[in-house]
């Protein structure tokens, strides 16, 4: 990949993360009223402690200083696509900074996810910083998914004042950025359903529900954009022209693809990796493999069938895919048909 694609990659993903994001949040917010925004807000803030704890654990082991210049040097969120920023001071004791353009904004603002936004954008930022050390104090006088025009942070470790920096920090290749992100996206997954359940079999629907909607956009959104390139619908395009970028950390046996039949093995997948060291991960994920797939791939066409029939999150040695796409299918039913199953279904 070039330069461009990198970046066009990254923003991929973000857009993915995003949207995951808002399909969860907004089962929190709009269907657990009034306690699901606190219920939301607790689960950003669990997230967000993981990650900043990540973060020290790793510049620990690389033996780098814990101070606002390695944090935000080589902690931050991965990759710079989309973003734009004016850097105002970053120093071991001190980063100010203004965010004049988050592609994750922008999503949440199309897909009328503000009100989701503000939650995110007010809780994670300090518990990440916090978990990272918690001498971290953390200001945002201005935050965009509240109405504001940039987001401001006023970031202080007064403890870091006078500490020696890094002799020098190393450049994070795209495929660690890629890498870094799709990991993300799996805790964000992981937390947010996690809190979800804590509602019980509604929490449990609504996970489901969220997951489909997220699997259903995705779908919808590969058929289009593959329309718009002059591809045709099958199988062939679709896991060719696929919406996730490679991951180099997926093993995967390719069974069979041709434009009808797609036949395949997932023997590594960087999500179960993730999932599988968290409590109850494993039940967790298998909500999401069970819902997403068929969601994308029904959405890409309904005439679409899909077989999961093993996959890691319940215990398998891998996943097994077994996805046929039959020209007959897409044909309409004749008038008869239809008003058969109409009258079929109409005492239920």
């Amino acid at each position: 990949m070039d330069h461009t694609e990198d970046e066009q990659a990254l923003a991929k993903m973000q857009a993915l993360y995003a949207k995951l994001y808002f399909h969860m949040a907004a089962e929190y917010c709009r269907t657990f009223e009034p306690d699901g925004e606190a219920a939301l807000r607790q689960a950003i803030r669990d997230f967000g402690t993981d990650r900043g704890r990540a973060n020290r654990a790793e510049h620990e082991k690389h033996g780098y200083p814990i101070h606002l210049k390695t944090l935000f040097t080589i902690g931050g969120f991965p990759g710079k696509a989309g973003f734009k920023r004016n850097l105002i001071d970053l120093k071991p004791e001190q980063r100010i900074s203004e965010t004049l353009q988050c592609p994750l904004c922008d999503v949440w603002r199309k897909m009328d996810g503000l009100n989701e936004g503000i939650a995110y954008c007010e809780e994670i930022h300090s518990a990440m910083w916090s978990a990272y050390d918690p001498d971290i104090e953390t200001n945002q006088p201005k935050i965009m998914t509240r109405g504001d025009d940039l987001c401001r942070f006023d970031v202080f470790m007064p403890a870091a004042k006078g500490m020696p920096e890094a002799d020098e920090y190393p450049q994070v290749d795209f495929e660690v950025h890629l890498q870094n992100l799709m990991d993300l996206q799996a805790k964000l997954y992981y937390y947010l359903a996690r809190g979800l359940l804590h509602f019980g079999v509604e929490g449990e629907a609504a996970v489901r529900r969220a997951i489909r909607r997220f699997g259903r956009e995705r779908g919808l959104e590969l058929r289009k954009q593959h329309l718009a390139q002059g591809l045709e619908i099958n199988m062939h395009n679709l896991f060719t022209h696929y919406d996730l970028p490679g991951d180099a950390r997926f093993s995967r046996n390719k069974i069979e693809l041709t434009e009808q039949t797609r036949l395949s093995e997932t023997l590594e997948c960087t999500f179960f990796n993730v999932w599988q060291d968290y409590p109850d991960g494993n039940s967790i994920g298998r909500i999401y493999c069970e819902e997403v797939h068929h969601e994308i791939f029904g959405a890409y066409d309904e005439a679409v069938q899909t077989n999961l029939s093993q996959t890691l999150t319940q215990g398998d040695d891998r996943c097994r895919f077994s996805i046929y796409f039959r020209p007959a299918n897409t044909i309409p039913q004749p008038d008869w048909a239809v008003a058969y199953e109409k009258n079929m279904t109409g005492d239920m």
